[in-house]
């Protein structure tokens, strides 16, 4: 389904290697259920963010699902996201806490 060269960048990068045989029923599904949260998860979003320091995971890990969220949200809205800045904001969580 994807090209060679996307298909090694998929590979090679930990975050990304369980996508790299996805099939199209997959790929399809995973997109429905992107728009389903995109188009419905601004009270979701609201619910995390309101209720973040209550939570009993690690700070850093809630912090970085709530970035992917956010992401995903951004990107069925057609917001521009850069993988860049998303990779960097990830990195950033680790030892920080929610208002950093």
């Amino acid at each position: 389904m994807f090209t060679e060269y996307f298909r090694k960048r998929l590979e090679i990068n930990k975050h990304t290697q369980w996508a790299t045989d996805l099939s199209e029923d997959k790929v399809e599904a995973l997109f429905w259920m992107s728009c389903e949260f995109g188009h419905c998860g601004n009270n979701l979003l609201e619910v995390i963010e309101k209720h973040f320091k209550e939570a009993t995971i690690p700070r850093p890990a809630c912090a970085r699902a709530f970035i992917a969220l956010k992401t995903i949200h951004s990107i069925v809205n057609g917001e521009d996201v850069d993988c860049s800045a998303v990779k960097k904001q990830i990195h950033e969580t680790h030892g920080h806490t929610w208002e950093n």
